[in-house]
């Protein structure tokens, strides 16, 4: 068997394991996990799944922007559809940015440039988690004192710290390149004939500089999706009777969502679970979390189903 398709399959192996191994340590709460989602309000998970839609259609209004730096038109129907077809692949993917290498395929069939295509995806997702980590911190700078794990200071500060050293990195060419020098990434690059390649790439990821109306509007645009994702999962809650303040949900999923970047499992399969019942089992116990995460995943495969059927009659 090749490497890659090994690494695939351990992926998944790794990711049904972990929910399997959840589950199983969860067992004793089988018969509470069962009433639960026996008595979930139908009509509150419909309004959920809509504001679910509805980010989605923001995220594609969102890079319907980032394109149009790269001075390429799509409209709002055909990138909601191609969204929601990353949606789909996401799930075959190590991480949950897989479905991005397919919208990158697919935009640069239209504007004809695969560097600029991908830089287009990658700038897209770089602001939608910047504004998770812009939304998160205000909160947390509102919900310290009621914070239950010291691990949530640690992980956005370690995020932030991120954000700041990509955004100088992008700015700063010169700073860039020392740092590149330092840690041998440039002679890597050379010897691997990468480097012509990769100064094409932070070109078109730089372009973006120069467009700060449009990075307003991005930064705008994502908050706004995140707000209203972050809104679905409290009514998923409020679906299944339990209560998590709001402000935790804002506080947390960034950090969730951080977490099934990683590449791991497939489509952060069995850590998002995990996640979602370390954090949240402190306000509603472990089996209305377990729930919680559970209904989440079904709203996210429903999602995706819809975006597998669009791409059956995508041209």
């Amino acid at each position: 068997m090749r490497k890659p398709k090994l690494t695939v399959v351990l992926r998944i192996l790794l990711s049904l394991s972990l929910l399997a191994l959840l589950l199983w340590l969860g067992r004793e709460n089988f018969a509470k996990i069962r009433q639960l989602l026996s008595s979930l309000n139908l009509s509150v998970f419909t309004l959920a799944f809509l504001l679910f839609i509805i980010s989605i259609i923001f995220m594609a209004w969102r890079l319907r922007i980032v394109l149009a730096a790269q001075e390429t038109s799509f409209s709002i129907k055909d990138l909601f559809s191609l969204t929601l077809i990353g949606h789909f692949f996401t799930n075959f993917m190590p991480t949950s940015v897989g479905g991005d290498l397919v919208k990158g395929y697919y935009i640069s069939r239209r504007i004809k440039s695969k560097i600029s295509s991908y830089a287009s995806v990658f700038v897209d997702r770089i602001m939608g988690m910047f504004s998770l980590i812009l939304i998160a911190s205000i909160d947390l700078l509102i919900m310290r004192k009621d914070i239950e794990h010291k691990f949530i200071f640690w992980a956005l500060g370690l995020l932030l710290l991120f954000c700041i050293i990509f955004t100088l990195l992008l700015i700063n060419r010169k700073l860039l390149k020392r740092i590149g020098g330092s840690l041998g990434l440039l002679r890597l690059l050379r010897s691997l004939k990468l480097d012509s390649l990769a100064q094409k790439a932070y070109v078109s990821v730089n372009v973006y500089t120069n467009h700060k109306k449009k990075l307003l509007q991005m930064l705008i645009l994502s908050i706004a999706a995140q707000f209203i994702a972050f809104f679905a999962i409290y009514i998923l809650s409020n679906s299944l009777s339990v209560y998590i303040p709001f402000g935790k949900i804002l506080l947390v999923m960034p950090i969730i969502a951080a977490l099934c970047m990683l590449p791991v499992t497939m489509n952060g399969l069995g850590l998002r679970e995990w996640a979602f019942v370390f954090f949240f089992s402190p306000n509603v116990g472990e089996a209305a979390a377990l729930s919680l995460s559970l209904l989440y995943l079904a709203m996210f495969l429903l999602t995706s189903l819809i975006g597998g059927i669009i791409y059956l009659f995508w041209r």
